[in-house]
């Protein structure tokens, strides 16, 4: 539905940035890469996702494109929604982790 959103930095917090758009604050959850690279005063541009379900309306944000396509395909596996593959992706034991080797361990394969 929203492919970024643009603007001022208002707030930062972990795994939470806030971008104002025009007088309206987007809050995103993001992750400690993203974070790391916005100011709150300084303009921005997050590339987003948005996780709509029953009682859900969830707005991720990521620095770049790239982030963003790896969160897509985290979700995509199997019992993987957004929460868990914003979770698992971004704690510091798969950060570095290529993504066959994630998929096995998220899969509970060895390798």
């Amino acid at each position: 539905m929203f492919y970024y959103v643009s603007g001022t930095v208002a707030h930062v917090e972990p795994y939470l940035a806030v971008i104002d758009c025009g007088g309206v604050g987007y809050a995103c959850k993001t992750t400690s890469t993203t974070i790391s690279q916005l100011q709150v005063g300084k303009a921005s541009k997050l590339y987003t996702y948005l996780h709509v379900g029953e009682g859900i309306f969830d707005l991720y944000g990521f620095a770049t494109q790239g982030e963003l396509g790896s969160f897509k395909q985290l979700i995509g596996v199997s019992g993987a929604g957004p929460t868990a593959a914003h979770i698992r992706k971004y704690t510091s034991s798969f950060r570095n982790m290529g993504n066959t080797k994630f998929y096995n361990l998220m899969l509970g394969q060895a390798g």
